[in-house]
């Protein structure tokens, strides 16, 4: 995870690191063992580590301390993402949150979406700048297609099903998880 002033790293041996970066270089900042994390994002200075095999979303200050943790018992958390002043999470579940991470500790906007329809797994995640969509790409596993599943999370979805809030999309088999992030640009724009 990137952003203007740091980028975090999660390593294989469930490091953290946080370096600065200036027009200088990049330098070490930080680094802090987080057990079993699966996935990291960044929002000012907040770090967000999906833990413990993705049962815990952490957020940590740039140091590692923690601020809050929350539970995600029913699957485990494999992908996040932040735009502007929202994280989305993708579970194993193929279950699509958006978390607004303005308030203190982070708060569900709206229902989360259950990609029952969607065959394969989860292998991104994205949302744009104002939290009104949450594209989640999926791939098809045996079958080598990849589609893009878009999830509705604007005023007044709550109440509406899953499949109500989901548009899917077939995508070129050769696009790439990063490719997704450009359908919603850059949150700095």
């Amino acid at each position: 995870a990137v952003d203007a002033e740091h980028l975090i790293v999660l390593s294989k041996r469930d490091e953290v690191q946080v370096f600065n970066i200036n027009k200088g270089g990049v330098a070490l900042r930080s680094q802090f063992v987080q057990k079993d994390a699966v996935a990291v994002a960044l929002y000012r200075d907040s770090v967000f580590v999906a833990a413990q095999k993705g049962r815990q979303l952490e957020v940590m200050d740039l140091d590692g301390t923690q601020q809050f943790s929350l539970s995600y018992s029913d699957a485990p958390i494999t992908h996040l993402s932040v735009n502007s002043d929202f994280l989305a999470v993708a579970t194993s579940g193929k279950d699509v949150h958006l978390l607004d991470v303005t308030t203190g500790e982070p708060q569900e906007v709206g229902n989360p979406v259950q990609l029952d329809d969607a065959v394969g797994s989860i292998v991104g995640i994205s949302c744009n700048a104002d939290g009104s969509w949450v594209s989640a790409k999926v791939d098809g596993g045996t079958t080598s297609s990849s589609a893009i599943q878009l999830c509705n999370f604007s005023g007044g979805t709550s109440t509406a099903s899953s499949s109500e809030r989901v548009v899917a999309a077939a995508l070129p088999s050769d696009m790439s998880a990063s490719a997704l992030r450009s359908h919603f640009g850059d949150p700095a724009e």
